[in-house]
């Protein structure tokens, strides 16, 4: 007598309990008689999938998870429509609501005629807690507004100044066009020409007005440092000294600033790091970036040469020139033209700093002096030993011994009289 087989209960696996024949027909796709006799009739696809669905090794295909959605009343208005809006809402975030308005607004034309309406003012205002964000700040931040993108800001609005100038019956304006850095000049050339305090800020500022809360974006404050950065960075620089371009209170500009002068070091960005320790931004160098330019750096000169007389202004000279770290590298590196030429600056830095020292001590001295000869006591001469200014004033009018020496009765009281020496006499 056979013995009843044992059922395990559960979820079999696949092709278990079929004997070969039928896991061998279930491995032979339903299709290969097709493949093989082209002759045979189609099958029907609503039979074949009715058998397909009701196979437990039938899995139907995902669907896709991309959701279409309809497009809303606003992106269905017509592109001229939109770049009105816009223009008129002057807000730099509304290309940004959904990618089909993003489309019709992203050309160069738009943009430049965004530019210019921000520029000029406008009534879209954004506040952010303890600053005012000028619409200019973020319209500069902006991913399109590059160095070659605001090159032709400039000239559009230079030549739109010019027709207004022309069409008034005002005289054609007398400046060249508009002075950008030329690529064969350099920056510190640039800088250096002899030109009065903000010319260039009074002529811009007549057809290109910037606003007192401008802020200079953040990404031209850090690397890495490429050319049309530089230059971007130097035209804020040289155009705007009047202004403060950084916010240190409310923002990590500052910061941010700072780090970005390392990486000028390092990069051997001039132009840069320049900039950047000019007054609208105002980056002090520290003794530890001065041994980090010269040590890790290599000591590039026209770096240094601007990074130590600028942190001697807000440093004590001496934690400069005698820092330690610096004097080790000069004594191992003094045959290199490089050590030299530091050591030569340490020392004209530290003539300059014993003679104002010198001068701040006599100064002081002779501030010392007459505020101690000014003193009086009570019994009328000054403390220094001489007689005070109303004592001698009293003396050369005769009002102090001759009040003193004569009383109501005419006498004499101390002082000798005339008599007395007219008897001594005889």
């Amino acid at each position: 007598m056979d013995r009843t087989p044992v059922r395990v209960r559960g979820r079999q696996r696949r092709g278990e309990g079929k004997s070969e024949v039928d896991q061998l027909r279930a491995s032979v796709p339903e299709d290969i008689n097709d493949q093989r006799n082209p002759t045979q009739p189609k099958l029907d696809l609503a039979a074949t999938s009715r058998r397909r669905a009701g196979s437990k090794t039938y899995r139907p295909a995902k669907r896709s998870k991309t959701a279409y959605r309809p497009l809303s009343g606003l992106e269905l208005l017509p592109t001229e429509i939109l770049q009105q809006i816009f223009l008129e809402s002057e807000n730099n975030d509304f290309p940004a609501t959904s990618l089909p308005i993003l489309r019709k607004l992203s050309s160069e034309r738009m943009y430049l005629d965004f530019s210019v309406a921000i520029v000029l003012g406008g009534r879209y205002r954004k506040f952010l807690p303890g600053k005012k964000q000028s619409p200019q700040s973020r319209l500069f931040a902006s991913r399109y507004m590059t160095w070659q993108f605001f090159q032709k800001l400039l000239t559009k609005m230079y030549n739109d100044y010019c027709l207004e100038r022309s069409k008034s019956g005002l005289p054609e304006d007398t400046t060249s066009t508009p002075p950008w850095f030329h690529p064969d000049q350099s920056y510190r050339q640039e800088s250096e020409e002899e030109r009065p305090e903000g010319s260039d800020f009074e002529h811009y500022k007549q057809w290109f007005p910037i606003d007192d809360a401008f802020l200079i974006p953040v990404k031209l404050l850090h690397g890495p440092w490429e050319p049309d950065k530089e230059q971007f960075l130097a035209w804020f620089v040289r155009i705007l000294r009047s202004f403060d371009l950084v916010d240190r209170v409310h923002t990590i500009a500052g910061e941010i600033a700072t780090q970005g002068l390392f990486e000028a070091i390092e990069q051997r960005s001039c132009i840069a790091a320049d900039s950047l320790m000019e007054s609208p931004i105002g980056v002090i160098p520290d003794p530890n970036m001065i041994r980090h330019a010269v040590i890790r750096c290599g000591c590039p000169r026209d770096i240094v040469g601007t990074l130590v007389p600028t942190a001697v202004w807000e440093w004590h000279y001496a934690l400069v020139t005698k820092d330690p770290e610096l004097l080790v590298w000069i004594s191992r590196q003094k045959e290199s033209e490089d050590a030299v030429w530091l050591r030569k600056l340490f020392t004209e830095i530290e003539d300059i700093g014993n003679c104002l020292e010198i001068e701040h001590r006599s100064l002081e001295s002779e501030s010392d002096g007459s505020s101690y000869g000014d003193t009086e006591s009570d019994d009328g001469y000054s403390t220094s030993g001489a007689p005070s200014s109303d004592l001698l004033d009293s003396e050369s009018s005769g009002g102090v011994y001759s009040d003193a020496g004569s009383d109501d009765n005419g006498g004499s009281s101390g002082a000798p009289s005339s008599e007395d020496d007219e008897n001594a006499s005889e």
